[in-house]
């Protein structure tokens, strides 16, 4: 039964990333999916230290360091020094970003909008409720 449940999970996981069969944004930009994550940290949280933007995704410095670096290299992030403390430095997005990041904004409300259109409004509630609940298990 378990093993049901988890390839019918599966199963709508891999439906769910192929609704309208378009790629995100991301993958066009050539940006791998953990890069993503970056990003969508690094704009909710403008000029981010490197030390807050690996506690914030569980990596280690060098690791953050590393996916900034790249970012950096391919023109998505700068990385200045913190004007309080030489030895930090502050992330920030560029121009390049914030459009990759409102386009994949447009997409993924497109996405959910897909997928939710079918369901009436206590039925979206719950669904997102369950996920929000399943994703709490996640967090600790």
């Amino acid at each position: 039964m378990k093993q049901d449940l988890n390839q019918r999970f599966q199963e709508l996981m891999m439906k769910m990333h192929s609704i309208d069969g378009a790629l995100p944004p991301f993958e066009r930009y050539q940006i791998t999916r953990a890069q993503m994550t970056y990003l969508d940290y690094i704009a909710q949280h403008e000029g981010c230290s490197l030390s807050d933007l690996a506690t914030a995704l569980s990596y280690t410095a060098a690791s953050a360091s590393a996916m900034v670096t790249s970012l950096e290299d391919k023109e998505l992030v700068t990385k200045k020094t913190a004007l309080f403390d030489a030895r930090s430095i502050q992330i920030n997005l560029t121009s390049t970003a914030r459009q990759l990041m409102t386009e994949v904004e447009k997409f993924r409300r497109k996405r959910m909008e897909k997928l939710l259109q079918n369901l009436d409004a206590t039925e979206q509630a719950t669904i997102i409720n369950l996920l929000e609940k399943a994703m709490q298990n996640e967090e600790r």
